[in-house]
């Protein structure tokens, strides 16, 4: 029988609500590390601005011109004073005028924007 003593402390003691449990399922623990991963190396590179000058292979202006880019097949446009600017992913790049497959140039760009001319000559 028990004794109003051990009443009084059971009641003192009543139990304390648990903590909540975490639960880790197996296998499954690396899926937050591999998507961080793939996440890191999936933020495509910044593209930027090249501009410049255009030059034929005699030295003289190009202006008012059509290039291609053969890479992306994306062209640009000189102004009136042989001037340029496309925007491009870093890389290097053929470019040719639209309409004379004879001449070629290249190009280099980078994750930032660079000035850089364009001589063109014969392929």
């Amino acid at each position: 029988m028990l004794s109003s003593r051990t009443l009084a402390n059971a009641e003192i003691l009543k139990p304390t609500p648990r903590a909540p449990r975490v639960c880790i399922r197996r296998g499954h623990h690396g899926v937050g590390v591999v998507l961080a991963f793939v996440l890191c190396f999936a933020i495509p590179t910044r593209a930027d601005l090249v501009s410049g000058h255009v030059y034929g292979p005699n030295g003289e202006l190009l202006p008012n011109r059509s290039f291609t880019i053969q890479e992306t097949k994306g062209q640009f446009n000189t102004d009136a004073s042989g001037n340029f600017t496309v925007s491009l992913d870093p890389g290097h790049y053929t470019v040719r005028p639209t309409n004379d497959d004879s001449l070629e140039g290249s190009i280099t760009s980078y994750s930032q924007p660079v000035q850089q001319d364009i001589h063109l000559g014969k392929r």
